[in-house]
């Protein structure tokens, strides 16, 4: 993915610095240039060959969900992609569409200007559409992606309320995207499984968690890793999706026992004493170590049945945590899923 070992290579190597009219340090670099560099490393990685011979010379990229991360100088900078991908030079034109609710709402303009040079057949267009409209109007892309789209919370809005994203898996539409960490991307894609869509081929994207000497950043808060979406059957998984419910409720039931209480911050999972427990319900855990349920520190039920179905080896990250906890409510806890 781009053939730089980090972002201070980048830089140095693209002399991308220059081409502002203005001196930007590494931070507000990262915040001109972390989507068009997200794009650029997605394009190379997942679908090198997009850019070569396209049907009438033009490649028409939607950006679903464009908010912050791709609207700075009303998305003006992805003009730099150009500096990127050298093959755009020899298109006819490049047209990255813009679109989604929020878009001018989280556009913003800066005093750092991207030179004029720079890019020159590649053009923005932005909309407040859903994608489904969009499509409707102006046709599928070549390439549509979606960053931090947040699964968890957004889709129904993808899979649902809009028929876009649906319509470009089933016209195998070429679909990129990024989360902000391997956490996220793992939400995202137990999310999509339980809709049959696969989101596959998670990778680490290293220009943007760069902690390299010189770099004066650290990038993973934005695309830590970036994915592909391929359509699998398209059918909605009900026994996860009623897990996935459970799960919401799980933590929602800790946000409002701490807050209500001013209680100090327990994870979900924690390990004490070599013994991996999993938050429940106030006072009530359930002990991995030991397939136990405790309430108050005293155990009330032995021998627990974890059921594995939908839990991958690392039984500790936030979403496996989390998967826990909400399978012990749903097989051994009257705590229903809303």
């Amino acid at each position: 993915m781009l053939n730089y070992k980090n972002w201070t290579e980048l830089l140095s190597s693209t002399r991308i610095d220059t081409r502002f009219n203005m001196h930007l340090d590494h931070q507000n670099l990262r915040l001109h240039l972390c989507g068009c560099v997200t794009l650029a490393q997605q394009i190379q990685h997942f679908f090198p060959n997009l850019l070569i011979n396209p049907k009438h010379g033009t490649v028409d990229i939607y950006i679903a969900g464009s908010a912050i991360f791709e609207s700075v100088n009303y998305g003006d900078n992805y003009r730099a992609l150009s500096l990127f991908l050298p093959q755009i030079e020899f298109l006819n034109a490049v047209h990255i569409h813009l679109i989604g609710p929020d878009i001018e709402f989280e556009s913003f303009d800066t005093e750092a200007v991207l030179d004029n040079s720079v890019g020159q057949n590649i053009k923005i267009f932005r909309s407040s559409k859903l994608l489904g409209e969009y499509i409707a109007q102006n046709g599928l892309p070549d390439l549509l992606t979606l960053n931090h789209p947040g699964f968890e919370a957004t889709r129904p809005q993808y899979l649902v309320d809009d028929n876009g994203l649906v319509q470009c898996l089933e016209n195998e539409i070429p679909i990129a995207g990024c989360s902000y960490s391997d956490d996220e991307a793992e939400i995202d894609q137990i999310e999509m499984k339980s809709q049959g869509v696969c989101l596959l081929n998670i990778t680490d994207n290293p220009l943007l968690n760069d902690t390299s000497e010189g770099s004066g950043i650290h990038m993973s808060d934005q695309a830590g890793q970036i994915w592909q979406l391929k359509k699998g059957n398209l059918k909605v998984d009900h026994e996860l999706l009623e897990l996935l419910n459970y799960r919401y409720q799980v933590h929602e039931d800790r946000c409002h026992f701490f807050e209500d209480r001013h209680h100090a911050h327990v994870g979900i999972y924690s390990e004490i004493e070599g013994k991996h427990y999993y938050w429940i319900h106030p006072d009530l855990f359930f002990c991995s170590s030991d397939f136990t349920l405790l309430e108050d520190n005293q155990v009330v039920l032995t021998d627990i049945e974890l059921d594995a179905t939908y839990l991958s080896a690392d039984r500790t990250s936030m979403l496996n945590s989390s998967l826990i906890c909400a399978i012990i409510r749903r097989d051994y806890i009257n705590i229903s899923a809303q």
